[in-house]
């Protein structure tokens, strides 16, 4: 959209040309080339929506956007993690640290899934490393 939108959450417009190109009308751009939206979501091999009574609604109701900025919010949490781990990994290996508080023996004794998950990718991350 080329213009201001409606709505109370002002996404009315915007969403409105996402479901349209969802459906395979409108417009978009897919790797930088514009195509009516039947041909975007077919090159990308995505399948067209098939409608039903008032689905159309929950497309353009914002909660698509509360629903992307989740989506956002929970990938840049993933790649947070990974990188906390790779950081801890680095210091071990920099501070010349033992490994062992890593050993899963003793993260099988506690039920935290996070916590052995933590354990293992540094572990692996320290696989060949002198710590």
């Amino acid at each position: 959209p080329q213009q201001g939108s409606l709505g109370a959450s002002g996404d009315l417009g915007p969403l409105a040309c996402i479901a349209l190109v969802g459906i395979g009308d409108g417009e978009a751009f897919y790797h930088g080339q514009r195509m009516h939206g039947k041909r975007a979501m077919e090159t990308a091999g995505i399948p067209l929506m098939d409608l039903g009574p008032k689905e159309g609604l929950s497309l353009i109701n914002g909660t698509s956007v509360c629903v992307g900025t989740a989506a956002h919010v929970v990938e840049d949490a993933i790649v947070t993690t990974k990188s906390a781990d790779v950081i801890a990994a680095l210091s071990f290996q920099g501070l010349l640290a033992h490994a062992g508080p890593f050993d899963a023996r003793a993260h099988l004794l506690k039920f935290h899934p996070g916590q052995y998950a933590v354990a293992h990718n540094i572990r692996t991350l320290l696989e060949g490393s002198q710590s």
